[in-house]
């Protein structure tokens, strides 16, 4: 039985992501077992983030101010992985790749991640229904309001700079191009058109037949899943059907993990 869908749902139009009529042959990846589908972490996925954690505590730098550096630590550490640097690191090496290719931008896909929950836990905090009992993240850190706020700012250069390290002038032709395009696709998924914009939208909307929703679940899940997939791509050395192609793949699998996390389906 079809499901009722609102009129005003159906004027809404998520980004379009046009596939490829020739598909070119790439390298196959296994990313988890069979648990995986039913909502159980996948061993690839523990890899993947076991990798990103490490390479962001040997990153971080040690300031020479405490205050300062403790803070982002301790707040990379403590903030829930998500599924956004998997993307990377797996279309990465689906078209040839390595690991190490992609690990700063599936990093630094991380970081903005991160920034994104504690700015998302300081706003439940200023709600007038949120109950001062309930221990945020940086309440049980010992962290006050304004490191949380100053913290989460600070990852953003922060991803930026990592990406910025991984230019490696030794190559035979460089990589500084696939950097730098690296940088505008995260830039676009992450800030005021991307990723900012579904805090707005699916914060004002209560239907999630509404298109409040469905832009969320386009801008953060959708939107995400395919700058990381996009990301990994170009890092990897990927022709421009390969990574659209990955583009599109993982918008539809970000859309159905986002639609699926939230309630309203299965894995």
């Amino acid at each position: 039985m079809p499901v009722p869908v609102s009129s005003s749902a159906k004027k809404y139009k998520p980004h379009h992501h046009r596939l490829p009529t020739t598909l070119p042959v790439v390298k196959a990846v296994v990313l988890g077992d069979p648990a995986s589908r039913s909502g159980a972490p996948s061993p690839y996925w523990d890899s993947v983030n076991l990798h990103v954690l490490t390479h962001l505590k040997n990153s971080i730098p040690a300031r020479a101010v405490p205050s300062v550096s403790e803070p982002l630590r301790w707040m990379v550490l403590e903030a829930p992985f998500t599924s956004d640097a998997v993307p990377c690191i797996a279309s990465c090496e689906l078209v040839g790749g390595s690991l190490n290719q992609a690990l700063d931008a599936a990093a630094a896909l991380h970081l903005l991640g991160v920034a994104a929950f504690f700015h998302d836990n300081l706003r439940v905090k200023c709600q007038p229904d949120h109950s001062p009992t309930e221990p945020g993240p940086t309440t049980r850190l010992g962290f006050p309001p304004n490191i949380e706020l100053l913290a989460g700012d600070a990852m953003v250069p922060l991803a930026l700079e990592l990406l910025s390290r991984s230019d490696d002038p030794a190559l035979p032709q460089g990589n500084s191009d696939r950097i730098l395009r690296v940088m505008g696709e995260i830039m676009r998924a992450t800030r005021s058109q991307g990723a900012v914009a579904e805090r707005y939208y699916g914060g004002t909307a209560t239907d999630p037949i509404t298109p409040g929703w469905m832009m969320a679940w386009d801008r953060r899940d959708g939107g995400l899943h395919s700058c990381g997939g996009a990301c990994g791509a170009i890092l990897g050395g990927g022709t421009e059907e390969q990574i659209e192609r990955l583009r599109a793949y993982d918008y539809y699998a970000g859309m159905i993990h986002g639609i699926a996390s939230e309630g309203h389906g299965t894995p």
